[in-house]
């Protein structure tokens, strides 16, 4: 069964008891620190389900399966970067799984599913696939994350002052996180609604207006950038990359959609007028997600300045512009 909505399978995981489940789960999302945040969960709420269980972060897989005793507690594995394995690599895994003991429960992730994944996972898995989210799906997610965030700290984030977020702050759940928490402490005990001065008077989004502009500018050729204002030793990068990837999301939405903008549920995906006659097709916009995902991993593998960073990815950006 696979899921490309959170709610939905919040819904289906954290309500069903554990007998009723498969032995396998697989979570895919493009965001680092939200996927280890799931992970977390999903963990939790089995461990609540199942007492003395050991979770396992096996570096053999096929040994650490095979070491099973009779006095063994029941075992979850996790599996990551499945993205990083080769076909052949992930077959095997897949195979050790099917052939486990059919107590041992397993969670694979990755930033994206492999393309021939499902197919070989659809009969006996649950598979969360967030790394296609559809750009209000994510909104709406991030919305409630950050809700539950701010009451479990014992604030009230209002809805004026969560659109704010929302609308000007890096698509970050990370950095909205470290931005509320700023906030929560700048005001202390003294009250527990968050306004939208409270996050303005903090300084919250102040850097979002040039990453926003300079997303823009490198992926619908709208307005300038005062490139004096990027600063290279202070650039967030990554968040300007989600601010970026969203981006590119709309462009596919503004492709392929099915209902006029005006009936799209949130404010921020309505304020689309400037996009309409950006004519660009479908596959310059899958081509620019991938030029991304290429210049993140570059970053995360290697020790690359933002500077060069940014650079490269004008450079590729630029090429898909000019295949189109």
């Amino acid at each position: 069964m696979k899921f490309q909505n959170f709610i939905s399978f919040e819904q289906h995981f954290f309500k069903a008891e554990i007998d009723q489940l498969p032995k396998v789960f697989a979570l895919f999302l493009e965001s680092n620190y939200e996927l280890q945040l799931l992970i977390k969960k999903c963990l939790k709420h089995i461990a609540e389900k199942i007492e003395d269980i050991e979770i396992v972060d096996p570096e053999d897989l096929e040994q650490e399966i095979g070491s099973q005793s009779l006095f063994t507690k029941r075992r979850l594995f996790l599996i990551k970067d499945l993205e990083l394995l080769t076909k052949d690599q992930l077959a095997e895994k897949l195979s050790l799984i099917t052939e486990s003991a059919g107590d041992d429960l397993f969670i694979l992730s990755g930033a994206k599913m492999p393309a021939y994944f499902y197919s070989k996972v659809k009969k006996y898995a649950i598979v969360l696939d967030l790394a296609s989210e559809k750009p209000w799906e994510k909104q709406k997610r991030l919305e409630q994350m950050l809700y539950a965030f701010a009451k479990e700290r014992g604030f009230n984030l209002g809805t004026d002052a969560l659109g704010y977020l929302m609308q000007y702050a890096p698509l970050d759940l990370g950095i909205m996180q470290q931005e509320l928490l700023k906030v929560f402490n700048y005001i202390g005990s003294s009250k527990k609604e968050i306004s939208v001065t409270d996050l303005q008077e903090v300084g919250v989004c102040y850097e979002e207006a040039n990453s926003w502009k300079l997303a823009e500018n490198l992926l619908w050729g709208i307005g300038e950038v005062d490139w004096d204002l990027i600063d290279p030793a202070t650039f967030l990068f990554y968040p300007f990359l989600g601010t970026l990837r969203y981006h590119c999301y709309l462009g596919l939405f503004l492709t392929q959609r099915e209902v006029p903008i005006e009936e799209t549920p949130y404010q921020r995906l309505r304020m689309l007028d400037k996009y309409r006659d950006r004519k660009y097709p479908t596959h310059f916009f899958t081509a620019a997600l991938q030029s991304i995902y290429k210049v993140e991993k570059l970053a995360r593998t290697r020790a690359v300045s933002s500077r060069e960073l940014l650079e490269l990815l004008i450079i590729e950006l630029a090429k898909e512009e000019m295949a189109v």
